[in-house]
């Protein structure tokens, strides 16, 4: 694989990239997707992960972002890359063998790892930029917290468009370990994932909470399943707030294996805070407390640190920041500010737009969004994004997206829509539509018609005055 990626990186350097350079990579996780990556960071670029099943016009806007004319890509998504209009790069399995030394690079860890994109407000995804010294320093902070010896085998359970799949590739392979890569063809189901497990002798798992809820019960019911799961030691729990009930369960039957509540955004590096879970008899469960290199700050909305127990808005700074936003400097400067204490050695703090309160023990309590962002499953949406697509419909004249919650705990969108000029909105056209814009998981799961939207008097939604979906209000007509 190092002979691979030296000589792919030695190709790349060739065509005129490296330091500077944003490489936009597109596959399916293989192990082409591994070997391209570390070819990218060998040329001394940065590489910039898309995603097979993201909509073309998602894509065309990150290749426009980036003003990238290349590609790279596999056999498998060879196709689909070459419908892009643009240069592409085929990575090759012929020389695999071939010895080739390593690029005379030198990268050092204020330039930047990779380029990753969100849900952005406006309408348009937003790229971070993340160096490699955050990206470092989490990884050597893993070695001391959860020991080397349990990077022994990760399994890839996170797309490789999201910052918890860098950790999950690169810790195992600086530690001489192993990364299993699922089939992506096949479901990460909990007997598919059970069967890796045992197969690979896996010893770290990483699951947003809504999956890792779905998988408790076969976890925790079936006595195969739990001999399979011998190998773990460790199951990390991020990207969402955390559920209590499943959680205790878990680990109440399985006392042997550490359970981590990591919390971060993409703007700090994968997760930065931290908190083991032991104590089972509380209410909501902490996100814990910085990781090495990472100060927490809570302040008001006048700058402030809050005292203990009081509500305000978390902050982070240290080693795990990222540069920002790719040709966005405001919202770059909007989200990191320059901080004001002069304790603190870091120059940024970043605004995670997050709820927070420090307990009496010193971990930090996560309340909520303070702003219009959410996340379902996992994954970051902000809700504006929608809304502004929606707005664009020839057929709609206000939308108001917002986050329910499903008897069983699982949040879903719903999409509250007011017709243009009395036309008819039907819910499978605006699917469609927004199919080809956003990825799968940002779509609304249900849509409702309204002939006017709720307002507050001071002219905003009023999003409390937003009826409930119920059977004598169904969804928007679907034939």
């Amino acid at each position: 694989m190092n002979n691979w990626s030296n000589k792919l990186a030695v190709q790349l350097l060739e065509r005129g990239l490296g330091k500077g350079s944003y490489l936009p990579i597109l596959m399916d996780r293989s192990l082409e997707l591994v070997v391209s990556i570390l070819a990218v960071m060998k040329s001394g670029a940065a590489f910039v992960p898309l995603d097979v099943a993201w909509p073309q016009q998602r894509i065309l806007q990150i290749l426009e972002s980036l003003k990238s004319g290349l590609v790279l890509t596999n056999e498998a998504a060879r196709a689909q890359a070459e419908t892009l209009e643009r240069e592409t790069f085929l990575i090759q399995r012929a020389g695999l063998m071939e010895a080739t030394p390593d690029p005379k690079v030198t990268v050092r860890p204020e330039d930047t790892m990779y380029v990753m994109y969100t849900s952005g407000s406006t309408g348009r995804p937003k790229g971070v930029v993340v160096p490699h010294r955050g990206i470092t320093n989490r990884l050597l902070w893993m070695d001391e917290f959860f020991g080397k010896d349990t990077a022994a085998s990760a399994l890839q359970t996170t797309r490789h468009v999201y910052d918890s799949a860098v950790w999950q590739f690169f810790w195992p392979l600086i530690n001489g370990g192993r990364t299993v890569i699922p089939s992506p063809s096949q479901p990460l189901d909990a007997e598919y994932l059970t069967a890796l497990v045992e197969q690979h002798l896996v010893t770290i798992l990483d699951f947003v909470p809504s999956v890792f809820n779905r998988m408790i019960p076969h976890f925790v019911e079936n006595d195969e399943a739990k001999h399979k799961l011998r190998s773990v030691n460790t199951v990390i729990i991020g990207g969402e707030e955390i559920s209590p009930p499943p959680t205790f369960k878990f680990v109440q039957h399985f006392p042997q294996v550490r359970l981590i509540n990591l919390y971060g955004p993409t703007e700090a590096s994968i997760g930065c805070v931290c908190y083991e879970v032991k104590d089972t008899s509380t209410g909501r469960i902490p996100i814990g407390k910085p990781i090495a290199n990472v100060k927490t700050l809570i302040l008001d909305r006048h700058g402030n640190l809050v005292p203990v127990g009081v509500p305000g808005e978390l902050h982070l700074t240290g080693d795990c920041l990222s540069d920002g936003y790719l040709g966005d400097d405001l919202k770059t400067r909007a989200a990191f500010i320059q901080q004001p204490f002069n304790e603190i050695q870091y120059d940024r703090l970043y605004r995670t737009g997050d709820s927070a309160r420090h307990l009496p023990d010193g971990n930090i309590e996560f309340l909520g969004r303070i702003d219009n962002q959410v996340k379902i499953r996992g994954y970051r949406i902000e809700l504006g994004e929608i809304e502004t697509l929606l707005g664009q419909h020839s057929d709609v004249a206000e939308a108001v997206v917002v986050a329910r919650e499903k008897p069983d705990g699982e949040r879903y969108l719903m999409a509250y829509v007011v017709a243009r000029d009395g036309r008819t909105l039907r819910s499978s056209e605006l699917r469609r539509y927004l199919q080809q814009q956003i990825p799968e998981y940002m779509a609304p799961a249900a849509y409702m018609q309204l002939d006017s939207l709720p307002l507050l008097p001071n002219g905003k939604v009023d999003h409390q005055a937003l009826p409930m979906p119920s059977e004598e209000r169904p969804d928007v007509d679907s034939e």
